[in-house]
């Protein structure tokens, strides 16, 4: 993970805001998936690790791809069910990144910063 050095912001913030964004660029759900949830015990990590191994899967893709995706490849419900879950959990913590890093939530503004150095 990169640490960010942003003016005026706590290390902590920084260390998360190096998590959600991969080089300065909003992280993909793949990648997303490969850093959270390789290693879960539950049925999200089984998703990821089935994503890690299918050489097809779409790596660049938005909700709407991976789901047609999914279902094209006789996903189980228990598949698509994590996925969805997965998607839901990927836009809380990127702030619905794959919209352009807009959050759907009403009145979050955050501050603008500038990176020092990283």
């Amino acid at each position: 993970m990169k640490i960010l050095y942003i003016e005026g912001i706590d290390p902590v913030i920084t260390a998360v805001t190096a998590e959600i964004y991969d080089g300065g660029m909003a992280m993909k759900f793949y990648t997303w998936m490969m850093r959270k949830h390789l290693r879960t015990k539950a049925p999200v990590g089984d998703l990821a690790r089935d994503m890690e191994r299918d050489r097809q899967f779409p790596k660049d893709g938005d909700r709407a791809s991976i789901r047609k995706y999914l279902e094209d490849n006789d996903a189980c419900s228990g598949c698509l069910a994590a996925f969805e879950k997965a998607w839901r959990k990927y836009e809380r913590e990127t702030g619905g990144a794959e919209a352009g890093g807009r959050s759907k939530e009403k009145g979050r503004h955050l501050p603008k910063v500038r990176v020092t150095r990283i």
